[in-house]
């Protein structure tokens, strides 16, 4: 019985110490993609925005589909980049917020701003 209970033991320390292994592993890999795509972002920002984005969808939604346009604007294919926008105007209230923070961040990182 001694044995057994001290197999399950070292057993449960290596699940534990498989499972920190695996998040950190996890958690430098979107690290590495987010840094990715941060520099990808930069490297297409083509000067400051002149255009004026077009009519958004109303509350935070608004916001997150003006926001994105904005930084659409930058892109090498704005007008792409424009349309894929549009969708923010379906999504819900709670959605829209989260990903209206994470544009902001983004267009900081790009040298605008959405406000």
């Amino acid at each position: 019985m001694l044995w057994a209970g001290i197999g399950c033991g070292g057993l449960l320390l290596l699940s534990i110490a498989g499972g920190i292994g695996s998040y950190f592993f996890m958690k430098g890999q979107v690290e590495d993609a987010q840094s990715a795509i941060a520099a990808a972002a930069s490297a297409a920002a083509v000067g400051a925005s002149t255009a004026t984005p077009s009519a958004p969808a109303s509350g935070t939604c608004g916001k997150a589909q003006a926001c994105c346009e904005a930084i659409a604007s930058k892109s090498a294919n704005a007008q792409l980049a424009k349309q894929a926008c549009a969708a923010y105007g379906k999504l819900a209230d709670s959605v829209c917020a989260q990903q209206y923070a994470a544009l902001k961040q983004t267009a900081a990182a790009m040298g605008g701003s959405c406000e």
